[in-house]
């Protein structure tokens, strides 16, 4: 999402310090911080994913702050 973010923001030409607009690097921080409030995409937060700070795969507490942002218990 942030990729396409930045593409459409170069091909309208509404990116660029320079010209005193948004970075792309501020507008893929803006689609990151979509998709983590916006109720159906339920992107974990950093901070529920602070706790998997073991060795080994995070996948599985993605998993559980995406079933948390969503109402649901595995």
């Amino acid at each position: 999402m942030a990729l396409l973010v930045k593409l459409w923001s170069k091909a309208a030409g509404v990116c660029g310090a320079q010209s005193r607009n948004l970075t792309s690097y501020a507008l893929a921080l803006l689609a990151v911080y979509f998709l983590q409030v916006h109720p159906d995409f339920g992107l974990p937060l950093l901070d529920d994913l602070s706790a998997c700070q073991v060795i080994g795969s995070v996948a599985p507490c993605v998993a559980r702050a995406a079933a948390a942002n969503t109402g649901l218990r595995h």
